[in-house]
């Protein structure tokens, strides 16, 4: 016997320990954003041409583009007369746009490096043109040789003082531009990216805009080869493109000026800070951990909901004659309770995150670049950590929803698909990593002369106290907790420093030494990210009133469910060098299944509380009513295959063989 979906979603939601609402308003920052959040979704529940296009998924991939577009310029030009304020655009572009091939690179990478990296002359000429898509561009960095070493791309712009000119080519064939989304089919400009070559001296890599299309019919222009590289394993209503250069020649005000520059004889101006025009890219990479946060969300939301909806085996100990509820097994619990303490550990790394670019930037527009590097390092190891995690839960929300997951109409593979690409662009996670080694040994030998010092590093200047943890009381000591963690980076960090001196010392050529220890920077990295993390959760929870009408604890459980996984996950990085007692174990396993008991009746609410509408999850498991058998039984009604009754190549195949021997 089966208790059907909205009866069950409505016990789960009676049974939760806190107020639903005040969390809501703790995840869009405030009442006003949360009015914000339900005003866009009330608009677009008004008018169903504004939502995503949820059957994108029985259509081939041009008719999915075309479609996309048509459905993209409609959402473009309805927020112009809507009346909404720039927060309501920003929401409403997350929840119609998400799957846009136009939205993507245009309006995460075109647009912002028209703002941040012009000069006020270009910035007048390029940019509002780009809002209103008379220009619609990508962002060109990505060769067919090179990806991660930006510092080896090929492509050359070189100076002609005679015409005041650049000169784009592409020497070779790995030089060719390959993955820039939108570049395929709908761009007309492109920020390329290529080395720039004056009087036949190389001075690196520098960011060109360049024409690619002609505006009067979107052909390409003379010495352009463009086209789409072809179907993905997501994505595939983005047009990801290649692009080659056959000396094409633009005039010398499209390289980007705002830093360095390049004068009409050809004299070279330097930026003012090496990696001043990192700034899109870090901020790209902030953007990526708050990705990871909404779409692990995302995949919980629909996946938690489904859980407490299936019924499996055994009998449900709270209403008897019904099969148990597959969220009370203790290892689908284990599995998700687990992921939804790190959406919420990486929600509240990724607000912090936002806070400290925009600080970043008002330093940088004063010509300050003391917290430059520390940024870059942050964020090259939480965007490598963030991501890494959040597409292995997606995929795990996948497994645990059982065949069902399978299934497109899940919502599930597609989350997944579109999102794994975040641990390779904007930097392989690996490559990232080791970024942030490499400035996590150079801050412990600099020790407190470094001029980096913020709070994200300088707890590694701090001498051990020769704390460990022994038994239950400890486990629960927050200050413990976050010692533990700390110090874990702190031996780790003064093992490598003084592995990579050793080897120095005999002799062997530095990148050879660093070489040889990637793994062990790996995980100091990781050990290193993991520590922000969970210190920035456990700060943010602490900040909450007592009068939070029951929200405090339960986001306490989940910094102590977080906590316990961690440290159970690696268990040998804290027993090993005796952070934690090895005749502990017990003990936290005891603790953790305690934990998962006391979280269980609010998993559903703590889902709940982001508010994300069923279009944007477009997902016929994770629906809000909990129908998720009947929208699956309805959704393939007369669509795809069903269109027809007897399929015409099964007419003309099959069925005069069958015919001729009645």
């Amino acid at each position: 016997q089966m208790l059907d979906g909205p009866a069950t979603l409505q016990q789960e939601r009676d049974r939760a320990t806190f107020n639903t609402g005040v969390l809501t308003s703790i995840l869009h920052d405030g009442p006003q954003n949360v009015a914000r959040w339900r005003h866009v979704i009330k608009l677009i529940e008004s008018d169903p041409r504004l939502a995503p296009i949820n059957d994108v998924i029985f259509s081939s991939r041009e008719e999915a583009i075309s479609n996309v577009w048509a459905h993209t310029l409609y959402v473009l030009d309805s927020i112009k007369h809507l009346g909404l304020d720039p927060e309501e655009e920003k929401i409403m572009k997350l929840l119609a746009l998400e799957d846009s091939g136009l939205g993507s690179t245009h309006e995460s990478m075109f647009l912002p490096v028209l703002e941040s990296q012009t000069s006020p002359e270009q910035k007048a000429k390029w940019f509002q043109k780009a809002k209103d898509l008379v220009y619609i561009g990508t962002y060109a960095q990505t060769e067919l040789g090179h990806g991660s070493n930006v510092q080896g791309l090929e492509t050359t712009a070189e100076y002609d003082k005679s015409t005041q000119e650049f000169i784009i080519h592409s020497p070779t064939l790995t030089s060719t531009k390959w993955w820039p989304g939108g570049l395929g089919k709908i761009s007309n400009h492109a920020i390329v990216y290529a080395r720039l070559i004056l009087d036949k001296k190389d001075h690196g890599i520098h960011g060109f805009i360049v024409p690619i299309r002609s505006l009067k019919d979107h052909k390409p222009l003379p010495g352009i080869t463009v086209g789409d590289i072809g179907p993905k394993f997501g994505f595939n209503t983005v047009d990801n493109g290649f692009l080659r250069f056959d000396k094409v020649h633009i005039p010398r005000e499209n390289m980007l000026m705002k830093y360095s520059k390049v004068t009409s004889e050809g004299q070279y101006i330097k930026p003012p800070h090496q990696k001043i025009g990192y700034g899109t890219m870090m901020k790209v990479r902030a953007g990526i951990v708050v990705a990871s946060s909404y779409c692990l969300a995302k995949a919980l939301t629909i996946t938690i909901r489904y859980s407490a909806v299936r019924r499996q085996f055994g009998k449900d100990p709270k209403n008897s004659g019904f099969e148990r509820q597959i969220l009370d097994y203790q290892m689908q619990s284990y599995r998700l309770g687990s992921l939804l303490s790190l959406s919420y550990a990486l929600f509240f790394v990724g607000q912090q995150l936002k806070k400290d670019f925009l600080e970043l930037e008002g330093q940088l527009a004063k010509n300050e670049f003391g917290g430059l590097g520390e940024m870059h390092a942050t964020l090259a190891g939480l965007k490598a950590l963030g991501s890494a995690l959040a597409a292995d839960g997606i995929e795990d929300c996948r497994k645990a929803c059982g065949g069902h997951g399978y299934s497109q109409l899940s919502g599930l593979p597609q989350l997944f698909t579109d999102f794994v690409p975040a641990c390779t662009y904007e930097g392989d996670n690996y490559v990232l990593f080791l970024q942030t080694a490499r400035f996590l040994i150079k801050f412990h030998q600099d020790g407190p002369n470094t001029k980096a010092v913020k709070t994200m590093f300088d707890y590694l200047l701090r001498q051990p106290a020769g704390k460990k943890i022994v038994n239950e009381v400890d486990y629960l000591d927050e200050s413990l907790q976050q010692y533990v963690f700390e110090e874990r980076v702190r031996q780790q960090v003064a093992a490598a420093s003084t592995k990579l001196k050793k080897l120095l010392a005999e002799g062997v050529p530095y990148e050879e030494a660093w070489n040889s220890m990637g793994f062990q920077l790996v995980k100091l990295a990781r050990a290193h990210c993991y520590s922000i993390i969970f210190s920035t959760f456990l700060a943010q929870v602490r900040k909450i009133t007592s009068d939070s009408q029951g929200v405090g604890r339960v986001l306490h459980d989940l910094s102590r469910l977080f906590f316990l996984v961690s440290v159970e996950r690696d268990l040998g990085d804290f027993v090993g060098p005796g952070l934690v007692d090895g005749t502990s174990v017990e003990i936290l396993h005891n603790l953790l299944s305690k934990t998962l008991l006391d979280l269980r009746p609010n998993m559903v609410s703590l889902v709940d509380a982001w508010e994300f509408p069923d279009f944007f999850l477009s997902s016929s498991l994770g629906r809000k009513d909990g129908n998720c058998y009947q929208s699956l039984y309805e959704r393939v009604q007369g669509k795809g295959l069903n269109q027809h009754s007897v399929l015409p190549a099964f007419t003309k195949l099959f069925l005069p063989r069958i015919q001729s021997s009645l």
